[in-house]
């Protein structure tokens, strides 16, 4: 089931959520080949949990929330960051919206290092922040997470 829409306007105009969908779309952009982008960066920016682990490439630990395997995976991400997290940034506010993003993608790397931490295989994708978004709209908000049963 895709959401195509959500009844709570927001109060506040969501800078913060739409500029994480603009950067993400941006950065799938620039490293899909189909589209004239450099293969080497989305290689660079994955996180590698056998990196992580010898203290190598720590920046993937934030830029693989930026990159996407695919049409549908980023389609996927987006689409449900743009129905969820205008709610959420706007009850939590900018800054801390954009931290708990962060941390919710942070949280779903350890996840992943911690089942497999000598794992070679990269990881991408934001779904762990659009995760942790959605868990927060359905804790703090359950009458809009409840948008489905109508």
């Amino acid at each position: 089931m895709f959401p195509i829409r959500d009844h709570n306007p927001s109060l506040t105009t969501p800078y913060v959520t739409r500029t994480l969908v603009f950067a993400n779309i941006v950065i799938f952009l620039l490293t899909e080949p189909w589209a004239g982008g450099m293969v080497g960066l989305w290689v660079e920016w994955a996180l590698y949990p056998i990196a992580i682990m010898q203290g190598s490439y720590l920046w993937g630990l934030i830029t693989h929330m930026f990159l996407h395997a695919g049409i549908m995976h980023i389609a996927g991400n987006m689409l449900f960051l743009w129905i969820f997290g205008d709610n959420l940034e706007d009850q939590m506010g900018h800054l801390p919206f954009l931290l708990f993003y962060l941390a919710c993608g942070l949280v779903a790397a350890a996840a992943q290092i911690a089942v497999d931490p000598w794992s070679d295989v990269p990881m991408v994708g934001a779904s762990g922040a659009i995760a942790g978004v959605m868990g927060a709209i359905c804790c703090c908000s359950p009458k809009r997470a409840s948008m489905f049963s109508r």
